[in-house]
């Protein structure tokens, strides 16, 4: 992944595959989108 838009491109499927940590690194992620102005789900989950 490049850029914000590929962050916003990876599915949960992808982080599975690396592994325990993932729903750490999804809400990571979620939340550098948010700060970033993507719409996502609320990243306080």
């Amino acid at each position: 992944m490049q850029d914000a838009n590929g962050m916003f491109e990876v599915r949960d499927e992808q982080l599975q595959e690396h592994g325990i940590g993932w729903t750490t690194t999804r809400k990571e992620i979620e939340r550098v989108l948010f700060g970033l102005g993507y719409n996502v789900d609320d990243p306080s989950k």
